[in-house]
């Protein structure tokens, strides 16, 4: 066997069994740092959801609820409605971006391949205008009123 074959060969096995990192973040209310730690993608192919889930019933959060299919509740931020009136109301829940990108697929619908470096898991709220949904996953910049958050699937 050539040298060229050799060294190829030992990078395909090298690189085939290296787990690659990726930054994940977890982002509460008004930009608020709730996680971020370096975490491996391992093994590639795996679900952005089973990855997630995983990885933040390991971390050191006082507080989880989730699935594959995504995240319920970190720290008391879960599922909720602010009604703001009988046509408008704001509903708030986790989204998440992978490299900078929204893909609107659940978590477990989302197959990683390893080359990410970023995943951002972020508290957000979907807007609904005059019956309409007109805006998904802007960033929380505040709570809803206390009397009207309720958490869905606690």
């Amino acid at each position: 066997m050539s040298v060229l074959k050799v060294t190829l060969v030992l990078l395909v096995t090298l690189f085939s069994s290296y787990a690659l990192a990726a930054r994940l973040q977890v982002i509460g209310v008004r930009s608020q740092s709730i996680l971020d730690l370096e975490i491996a993608i391992d093994p590639a192919g795996i679900s952005l959801g089973e990855l997630t889930d995983r990885t933040l019933r390991a971390a050191p959060l006082t507080q989880y609820t989730g699935s594959t299919a995504g995240v319920t509740s970190i720290n008391g931020l879960g599922s909720a409605l602010e009604v703001l009136s009988d046509t408008d109301m704001n509903a708030y829940g986790w989204c998440y971006r992978v490299d900078g990108v929204e893909s609107g697929l659940l978590a477990d619908q989302y197959v990683l391949t390893g080359r990410e470096s970023r995943i951002e898991w972020f508290y957000a709220y979907a807007r609904m205008e005059k019956s309409r949904w007109t805006a998904m996953c802007v960033p929380a910049d505040h709570l809803p009123a206390q009397g009207e958050r309720a958490t869905a699937h606690d």
